[in-house]
């Protein structure tokens, strides 16, 4: 018995670092650049649609322990084909930047824009510090000051491939992935997304 306990911890073991090398294979740079340009010709294999699949199954998965907003965003977009949806969050309704963006009465927050574009589009409020985890759910995120409400409305996955968002998970994983791609595993091109009222959010 011990030793099948043994046995059951090694291969456990070897699988799990398995997944891992494979993981951070499938997650360098240049793997993901080939796979995308496959894409882009409309040249992707089985095995690119399995890989990117598998990238935005693991950010699913990743998503729900660390940004729960976006990665129920996607499953809903991905699994359930849902274009428009309520996603709860209390989370936003408290955040510091959602408050001071309604409260200087501004309609849109976006993270990480380039000072011509601050200049340019001064409707914005542009927090310091990056929230990734409003980030990576809703970049612009779209405000309702007068119902003190968060919105994202409308969204549309872009055509345009150069652009991408940065993926981060620790030191080991790092890499940039095309929006555009949204469109090679989806039937949904764009919908609404708002969030559920939270009744003790004060300004």
């Amino acid at each position: 018995m011990v030793r099948l306990i043994k046995g059951l911890v090694k291969w456990t073991a070897i699988v799990l670092i398995g997944i891992f090398i494979i993981g951070l294979v499938l997650t360098r740079q240049p793997v993901i650049d080939s796979m995308t340009n496959r894409f882009m010709k409309n040249e992707a294999t089985l095995v690119d649609q399995i890989h990117l699949r598998s990238l935005y199954g693991a950010m699913l998965v990743y998503g729900y322990f660390v940004y729960p907003e976006a990665s129920k965003t996607l499953f809903k977009v991905l699994f359930l084909h849902q274009s428009n949806m309520t996603v709860n969050s209390e989370f936003f309704y408290n955040h510091r930047d959602i408050k001071k963006a309604l409260a200087l009465g501004k309609t849109k927050i976006m993270y990480g824009a380039s000072a011509s574009w601050k200049r340019n589009n001064t409707e914005y409020y542009y927090p310091k510090k990056i929230e990734y985890r409003i980030f990576y759910a809703f970049n612009p995120l779209y405000l309702n000051s007068k119902t003190s409400k968060a919105w994202f409305t409308p969204y549309q996955f872009t055509t345009d491939w150069n652009v991408e968002t940065p993926l981060k998970v620790g030191w080991l994983v790092d890499f940039r992935l095309k929006d555009a791609l949204m469109h090679k595993v989806t039937p949904i091109q764009g919908g609404t997304v708002s969030f559920d009222y939270n009744p003790n959010f004060n300004i």
